[in-house]
């Protein structure tokens, strides 16, 4: 079965999801980061640690699904926000993982923005497809957002 492998690097969970080319979720996992006690956050060094210490868990518990699917693509978000300057060190491990993973397989990479990749799931869950334009509010690890989504036309 043809499938697309998504991998997220947040500043406080790892993901990967693996869906197949109608959409589709064949499988999803994820790794919450942890916060010491008393503290109010991580440092993105910590951050990225940490990511670096989960993406083995977070594909073991993919490999099922993994093994039963040919992966046309591997998509990856790559920054906080689609517009210039965005950038957080948590998005390199996503962003080297999907990197390696698409070359190795000889697959096409898709970097994508975690903003992007929080619409589109939203989408996907109300089983709506992606309208031309649209309103969203974007609420993300401390940040809000009113934005005014316009569809890039498909490469």
């Amino acid at each position: 079965m043809k499938a697309v492998l998504g991998i997220d690097t947040s500043c406080y969970t790892t993901s990967a999801a693996v869906m197949n080319i109608d959409g589709q979720l064949l499988g999803e996992h994820r790794r919450l980061l942890t916060v010491p006690p008393g503290e109010k956050g991580l440092q993105q060094s910590q951050a990225v640690f940490q990511h670096v210490q989960s993406v083995a868990g977070v594909f073991q518990a993919l490999a099922p699904v993994l093994r039963e699917t040919e992966l046309v693509a591997v998509a990856a978000s790559t920054k906080p926000r689609p517009v210039e300057g965005s950038y957080m060190p948590v998005f390199t491990v996503s962003e080297a993982l999907g990197r390696v993973l698409a070359h190795t397989l000889g697959v096409p990479f898709w970097g994508t923005t975690h903003q992007e990749g929080h619409l589109l799931a939203g989408l996907w869950s109300c089983r709506i497809g992606l309208p031309p334009s649209f309103l969203a509010v974007h609420l993300s690890g401390g940040t809000s957002e009113l934005l005014h989504v316009t569809a890039k036309p498909q490469e």
